[in-house]
């Protein structure tokens, strides 16, 4: 039965159904098409990093061969076919060599893993080991982690063989480690690559370097101690006004209303009382590792009081504990291409508990968080302390190239202060307090320095 709003149909019309537009087809085609491309890249990848050969074996084994075959026997050279032979036996078992090490490394079982707890910039001995195999002298292994990403592997001497110390370049937090196995002979003829996963739980906090404490503001709340900071000196008095209807006459000003002829009542001060209670959002982006640190050195030494909210950058909701924050510290690294999306959100959970007064880590270079942050700090009225983290500034270097070259080996985690100057002085016109905090040395940089 046809709907009773339904139009009548013409006999003969067939009802015309919807069909998807060619730009679609085109952009679901397009993401498969990419899909299946990265996936034959992987696979390509994966196959050609178990032939092994180098590029110098792929040059050398046909030259010995043709210097055995068609140059030795045609000259009937038995000193050239000996030693062609040899380098050719060679090749061959450094081949056999590289891959039956190769194979013994990627299905070798390995212990139960426990989870990992790295400080950035710290070296940390992981527990995963290479066995006495990594102590052959004619095989070389190298180890690096694709995922975390940013880490320097070293294969120390233990006592079951070869360990891997791991030196992590910024926070992470993940559930799984992914190495890359190179597996090489020392004449740099054989080589294979592999990857092996590991499902391990590693969190990587940012290092606090030498920060220990930091002068933080005050909130304040509705409260009977101290006047209220937006009362003017000048004008009327706040704890007059004028009469209304229903007003009890107890309170009336009489010897107002006898001098100037106004009715005016008595009323209670507005009043603040300071308030323990703080706001604090981190904003992931590029260059934010040492502002991490701080936000974390801050944290853990309860520098926020006993009751605060903190917020970070890929996070919904806003966290009242030190170890729900250490969890969104790391979670923001994730979350770097979104530079402060999430902050008026967390500003408006704040300011529905009385607070106004916000605290912000943010990185010392400029980028697309500081327009976001610049439009936000325009519309609202409140208090911001913003606070750059560094590790250093890097003085622009005018001089000779080789003085250039110096200058950015020496200070290459630096932060460059030209780029600081602009980020404060954009966010200090727009009323916010601007401080830059170098973590290496754990103080306040001086105005003065930028």
């Amino acid at each position: 039965m046809d709907a009773p709003n339904a139009a009548p149909r013409r006999p003969g019309v067939q009802p015309q159904t919807l069909k998807p537009s060619p730009a679609g087809l085109g952009r679901g085609r397009g993401a498969r098409l990419r899909d299946v491309f990265r996936r034959s890249w992987r696979l390509l990848q994966a196959v050609a990093g178990w032939v092994p050969l180098t590029l110098l074996g792929l040059f050398t084994a046909p030259l010995l061969y043709f210097l055995v075959y068609p140059f030795a026997q045609d000259r009937n050279d038995c000193i050239l076919t000996v030693l062609a032979l040899g380098g050719l036996g060679v090749q061959a078992g450094a081949a056999l060599l590289v891959v039956l090490v190769a194979l013994w490394l990627r299905f070798r079982r390995q212990s139960p893993p426990t989870p990992l707890t790295l400080e950035a910039d710290k070296a940390f001995r992981t527990g995963y080991s290479l066995g006495r195999i990594g102590w052959l002298p004619l095989v070389r292994i190298e180890l690096t982690w694709e995922r975390p990403a940013d880490a320097v592997i070293r294969t120390l001497a233990g006592g079951k063989g070869l360990v891997e110390e791991a030196t992590a370049g910024g926070r992470a937090l993940r559930s799984e480690v992914v190495r890359r196995i190179r597996v090489s002979d020392l004449f740099g003829l054989a080589r294979i690559t592999f990857r092996r996963r590991l499902a391990q739980e590693v969190r990587i906090t940012p290092s606090r370097g030498q920060v220990r404490t930091l002068n933080l503001f005050p909130q304040n709340v509705a409260g009977d101690v101290l006047a209220h900071p937006d009362g003017q000196a000048e004008g009327d008095r706040l704890e007059m006004r004028r009469y209304a209807p229903g007003d009890p006459l107890k309170h009336v000003l009489w010897k107002v209303y006898a001098r100037t002829g106004r009715l005016l009542v008595r009323t209670p001060e507005r009043a603040v009382a300071p308030c323990e209670r703080t706001m604090a959002y981190l904003i992931a982006a590029e260059g934010d590792e040492p502002s991490a640190g701080v936000a974390r050195a801050v944290l853990e030494n309860g520098l926020l009081g006993p009751d605060f909210l903190f917020g970070a950058d890929g996070a919904a909701q806003a966290v009242k504990t030190v170890p729900e924050a250490i969890e969104q510290l790391l979670r923001s690294a994730d979350a770097r291409s979104q530079g402060a999306a999430g902050l008026e959100t967390f500003v408006n959970q704040g300011a529905t508990r009385g607070l106004k007064a916000c605290l912000l880590f943010a990185p010392a270079q400029p980028g697309p968080w500081l327009e976001r942050v610049a439009a936000l700090l325009a519309a609202r009225r409140g208090p911001f302390r913003v606070i750059l983290g560094c590790d250093g500034l890097a003085p622009a270097s005018r001089g000779r190239l080789v003085q250039r070259l110096l200058v950015r080996a020496a200070s290459d985690r630096a932060s460059s202060a030209a780029d600081v100057r602009r980020v404060v002085h954009r966010l200090q016109r727009l009323g916010a307090d601007v401080c830059v905090v170098d973590r290496v040395r754990g103080c306040i940089v001086p105005p003065n320095d930028l």
